[in-house]
């Protein structure tokens, strides 16, 4: 299972954060930790209820089109982005906004100048669809008709969804998430 470890990156005035794998546990200066050691779930509520969330979804919902890494880092060492992936995935109601919201978490995480705008940007973005799907592998095949309507239909250069609610992103899983 892939993990990662936090290390702390400044991405411009914004200050995004990213955050590296490792094999298999998060690691940080001063500790080390399983990612999926028991309890882990309870950890992380936990983690959201001090900083004054009720629940995962206005954790997400009061951080809008954030990455899973830089959330992590919010909410401390022990925390890994995979970890908030799933929790997140496991609140869908089962209508595509919460997998639209992940998505456009996954692209801010590697298109740091948007869409079509760097050199490896097909590759990040290659891997974050593939990551993104395996989240969402129980929607079958929704995951894949959305990666391919987004690569048959490219947005403009240099777009970069701010959140779940991106125009973009809401019209190609109008279109794909059959």
């Amino acid at each position: 299972m892939l993990a990662f470890r936090s290390c702390y990156v400044k991405h411009g005035a914004a200050e995004r954060y990213d955050v590296g794998p490792t094999e298999n546990h998060v690691t940080t200066d001063r500790t080390t930790s399983r990612t999926w050691d028991p309890g882990w779930e309870e950890r992380l509520l936990l983690e959201i209820s001090r900083r004054g969330y009720s629940s995962p979804s206005e954790f997400f919902a009061g951080h809008p089109g954030v990455s899973y890494g830089h959330l992590a880092l919010m909410l401390g060492e022990h925390v890994a982005p995979v970890q908030l992936e799933t929790i997140h995935a496991g609140i869908s109601d089962g209508s595509d906004s919460v997998a639209r919201d992940s998505l456009a978490r996954m692209l801010a995480s590697v298109l740091r100048k948007g869409w079509g705008a760097s050199k490896y940007w097909q590759s990040n973005a290659i891997g974050a669809f593939a990551q993104w799907s395996v989240v969402w592998e129980r929607e079958a095949p929704k995951p894949a008709n959305v990666r391919s309507f987004i690569f048959g239909n490219p947005p403009s250069l240099g777009w970069l969804p701010a959140s779940g609610d991106d125009p973009y992103l809401i019209s190609a899983f109008h279109a794909a998430w059959k």
